[in-house]
């Protein structure tokens, strides 16, 4: 039964508002100018408002709670990724661009998805009524509780059960304990201030003098391993995150990372598989044709393994959880976990549901049953696992063309149901529940309120919302977009149209006659039941072996590495490797006190670096777009 804790005062929602109307407008114009993603800069808005706070009110006389920090300091990401309006404006760029008419689908593609291309340059205009009412519906109220919901399974069964050690929701709930009650916990404190300098002497090397956090060696493997690749990342944040995660489970990520991206390919490539490599290719195209042609069956094989093997481990939990919808009268845990399982499955049929709506004109009536199998039990099991690898690595997992395999499976030859809300990438996965997991895990560590942590969460969704509005109206207004004036859409928005475009122009029929893309072809020959199968097989004996002696070996984390990205993995096993020399070199007892401290003092380091960076390009490309 969650115990009541201190109410939330007014100063989080003020560092919410500060989010918004300072940071919003910043990672928006970075995200346009530079192509730096949100999540790049997450960790460093999130750090300095937390800071901010804290600051001010001790300059007033007051104390910032552990509660009230991490609440902040999560919901400040929520204002940032929950901006509605950049989403939309690629979109209309999407049906508008030279590939929606050089498909033959400019005027196919639904108008509750993207509004004509003719309309005015504003936001506020008529034709985004259905757009936005579709979106705000689907995506921002059913898949927000479908992720909520989920996500809350996972806790208790990973967290609550399992008892698994969640390194990213360990970080975040230091972060909030030792930042504003520093006095009480000096040497923790003291120990991440140390490891904050180090990492801003770094990093502002890296950042400011090097300027490439990139650093790709697959040109040296290619003379003596073609197909392989390899590289890392010079990231603070991902070193540290080294410190946190289990040793054997780093390890097994290395090793998943190692297979499937340095001799798998390699081997592949020696075999004549892996035809779509070209010398010369990058590790980006290495990865990216690599996991499309040779792992895409592999990955989606071992997941159903580790999912199987957990609902038959599990099944006395499962059956429990599932069975609280009959019952009554039940009271604190078992209470909240029939609650959150009575949402999952509304929140799925829902999103089924509404889908089958949009597109019921152009789909048979037996896809409503293959959408709700997607929305219910599908998302459930794709959960079980990445929720099993965030609480295990702090990694997620991805499984690509998803859309693709099920709507080519299926035999679908029309448009619409290409862009329905269920295919929408936080949706077709309940991609954010395995984050949910690990939110409600650190609320346990903080001894924060949950209901406390949503009603921020809400109120920093709303706000992202309306003001992401104001600031894409605003950016719009100064110049169209894609342009020169926001280089990064200009150069990479038509490659986004293309990869949206041509898989229904494909389903559709609207290049027949024509050569399909190597990857497009790539996909068709890897994603067969029998490579799933196998896959499967493989999985599962691994895992059954693993647990029968006892193996210092995680599943879960192999899985993570195997489909991840190899140069954050070495970093994160570089970061491994120095945590167990500090620990043999100061004896494990004394680490572990300060261990996760200085984890957390070297994000913050970088998190500062970047913000200042940040700043930088802004008055940098300010003054290049100014008029002469």
């Amino acid at each position: 039964m969650e115990v009541l804790k201190p109410k939330v005062s007014w100063r989080v929602y003020v560092g919410l508002i500060i989010t918004g109307f300072v940071f919003l407008p910043v990672s928006i114009w970075l995200q346009w100018t530079i192509g730096l993603d949100t999540f790049s800069i997450l960790t460093s808005i999130e750090f300095t408002v937390l800071l901010l706070v804290v600051f001010f009110a001790s300059l007033s006389g007051q104390s910032v709670s552990k509660q009230e920090a991490f609440i902040l300091y999560g919901n400040a990401g929520a204002v940032l990724t929950q901006t509605v309006a950049t989403g939309l404006i690629l979109r209309w760029y999407i049906r508008s661009s030279e590939w929606a008419y050089r498909f033959k689908l400019a005027d196919l593609i639904p108008s509750w998805y993207a509004p004509p291309p003719s309309i005015p340059h504003t936001l506020f205009d008529a034709s985004w009524i259905p757009v936005l009412i579709v979106l705000i519906l689907s995506l921002g109220i059913v898949v927000n509780a479908l992720d909520l919901s989920v996500g809350y399974i996972c806790y208790y069964l990973w967290g609550r059960l399992e008892k698994l050690p969640f390194p990213t929701a360990r970080a975040w709930a230091e972060a909030s304990i030792v930042i504003p009650e520093r006095r009480r916990y000096k040497e923790r404190f003291i120990s991440s201030i140390m490891a904050a300098l180090l990492s801003m002497s770094i990093s502002g090397v890296i950042f400011f003098i090097y300027r490439e956090i990139w650093v790709d060696m697959t040109y040296l493997m290619e003379p003596f391993m073609p197909g392989s690749t390899l590289a890392f990342v010079l990231d603070v944040i991902s070193f540290s995150m080294g410190f946190i995660i289990p040793f054997n489970v780093t390890v097994s990520m290395f090793i998943g990372a190692l297979i499937s991206n340095l001799i798998g390919p390699h081997l592949a490539y020696k075999a004549g598989l892996f035809t779509t490599w070209q010398p010369g290719m990058s590790f980006d195209l290495v990865y990216q044709y690599s996991q499309v042609e040779l792992w895409m069956s592999t990955t989606i094989g071992f997941s159903l393994a580790l999912a199987a093997y957990s609902l038959a481990k599990y099944r006395r939990y499962f059956i429990t959880a599932f069975s609280t919808l009959t019952r009554r009268g039940m009271i604190g845990e078992e209470k909240t976990l029939k609650f959150a399982v009575t949402i999952f499955i509304t929140a799925g049929s829902l999103i089924a549901l509404i889908s089958y709506i949009l597109v019921a004109s152009d789909v048979p009536l037996w896809m409503l049953l293959l959408f709700l199998m997607l929305a219910i039990p599908w998302v459930l099991v794709y959960n079980l696992v990445a929720s099993r690898i965030t609480a295990e690595t702090g990694m997620g997992i991805g499984i690509p063309f998803l859309r693709e395999a099920i709507l080519f499976g299926s035999g679908y030859k029309g448009v619409a149901a290409w862009f329905i809300p269920l295919f929408d990438p936080s949706a077709a996965t309940g991609a954010a529940a395995a984050g949910w997991a690990s939110v409600y895990m650190a609320c346990d560590w903080t001894e924060t309120s949950k209901s406390e942590y949503l009603k921020a969460f809400v109120f920093a969704m709303i706000l992202g919302y309306i003001l992401s509005f104001v600031f894409v109206e605003a950016f719009w207004k100064i110049a169209p977009i894609p342009s020169r004036a926001y280089p990064a859409t200009a150069a990479r928005w038509p490659l986004i149209a293309y990869w949206s475009l041509i898989w229904p122009a494909i389903g559709s029929g609207r290049l027949a006659g024509t050569t399909l893309p190597p990857l497009v072809k790539a996909l068709f020959r890897n994603l067969t039941i029998q490579n799933i199968s196998a896959a499967f097989i493989v999985g599962l004996v691994l895992q059954v072996v693993t647990v029968r002696f006892n193996l210092p070996f995680s599943v879960a984390a192999f899985i993570g590495g195997f489909s991840g990205m190899i140069p954050y993995i070495i970093t994160i096993f570089a970061g491994g490797i120095v945590n167990k020399l500090i620990e043999r070199s100061l004896g494990k007892e004394k680490w572990e006190k300060y261990r996760v401290s200085v984890a957390i003092g070297l994000q913050l380091g970088e998190g500062i670096i970047i913000a200042i960076y940040a700043m930088y390009l802004i008055i940098q490309k300010s003054m290049w777009i100014w008029p002469v």
